[in-house]
């Protein structure tokens, strides 16, 4: 099963506590509120039931949110959740296998189905399979999401209308990270077919990814406070860093086993980077 763990702790000694209320097979993704770290969704997959939970305190306990108007079996399995915020609107966005893309304005105790009363997507040009998800810093109307494995998909009116775009790799697309502080700057990595990068919005991609040529890459993260400074992580243990939007790219494994990552997060108030393994646990890494 999947349970979600969480820690208040700053401090070199870390307790996690299990949450309450999330009945869940697997964890997809979480979203943590930036102005409130107390405030968090998960996407989770449940069979046939609605998948995306909110928590208040701190992941302590999980509620699940409102049924959007589709008949609860139909909606498949959650891969992604997103807030985005700016210009004084909040957008909560979900991404789903099968379903495509929702989104709420009131946190989720209502959902935007566009017209459907029923799981499909009627456009081509929309996406359905949701991989990975995105929303601009600079507009949260701005949405980027990767579908269909090898596609990329513009929305800037929250979900109702996309521009389709199509990269040549044959790995799906796995993360995708705007930068936060060059409006049409996007990031993104697939598997073997390593980092891309486009400063159209997305309309054309360029690879970036010598020196990791004989890796499968499975997780990036930006730094949200300074601009084109990014992290990503190889399924062969290696972490790079980049200051120049992937341009190069610098080692900074140091001293961490040769294991599997299985992920990687930024904590900004720490300027802190954690790197999940698959076997050797948890470690972090201080920018300096």
């Amino acid at each position: 099963g999947g349970s979600l763990f969480s820690s208040g702790s700053l401090k070199d000694t870390i307790q996690w506590e299990r949450g309450r209320g999330l009945a869940a097979t697997a964890i997809r993704d979480v979203a943590t509120d930036p102005d409130n770290p107390l405030i968090a969704y998960a996407a989770v997959y449940v069979q046939n039931e609605w998948s995306v939970f909110r928590t208040d305190d701190g992941g302590e306990s999980w509620v699940k949110t409102a049924l959007p108007p589709i008949p609860e079996p139909e909606l498949g399995d959650t891969k992604q959740v997103v807030i985005a915020k700016g210009n004084g609107v909040e957008i909560l966005y979900a991404g789903s296998n099968g379903c495509g893309v929702f989104h709420s304005l009131d946190s989720g105790q209502t959902w935007e189905t566009f017209g459907r009363t029923e799981c499909k997507v009627e456009s081509e040009n929309a996406p359905r399979n949701v991989l990975a998800m995105a929303a601009a810093y600079e507009n949260p109307n701005l949405l980027y999401v990767a579908a269909e494995s090898t596609r990329f998909y513009v929305s800037s009116d929250r979900g109702e209308e996309w521009q389709t775009y199509t990269l040549s790799i044959t790995s799906q697309i796995d993360k995708i990270a705007p930068d936060p502080y060059l409006p049409g700057h996007i990031y993104l990595i697939a598997g073997v077919d390593g980092f891309w990068r486009s400063e159209d919005g997305g309309r054309n991609w360029v690879p970036l990814s010598e020196g990791l040529e004989n890796s499968a890459l499975v997780d990036l993260v930006v730094v949200p406070d300074r601009p084109e400074t990014l992290f990503i992580a190889a399924d062969s243990g290696e972490v790079r860093k980049t200051t120049n939007g992937g341009r190069s790219w610098t080692s900074i494994r140091e001293n961490l086993p040769l294991t599997q990552i299985g992920a990687l997060a930024f904590d900004v108030r720490t300027r802190e980077l954690w790197t999940g393994s698959r076997l050797g646990g948890l470690f972090k890494y201080q920018l300096g």
